[in-house]
């Protein structure tokens, strides 16, 4: 799978990954949004994708 999102990527296509795993999201994304019941907590983009950043939006009330 990875090679395939790889692949969409490079001819220019946009990618919408959901997932839990912030590993896979800091691996895999250049923006990560971050959802709380519906509503929008935290936006992170480019070198703010971090593994510790994601785990404190997450963590936010």
């Amino acid at each position: 799978m990875q090679a395939l999102l790889d692949e969409l990527a490079v001819d220019g296509l946009a990618i919408l990954l959901i997932s839990s795993d912030v590993s896979e999201l800091v691996e895999n994304c250049d923006s990560v949004v971050v959802l709380r019941d519906g509503a929008i907590t935290e936006q992170l983009t480019g070198p703010e994708v971090t593994e510790d950043r994601l785990l404190a939006a997450l963590a936010k009330d």
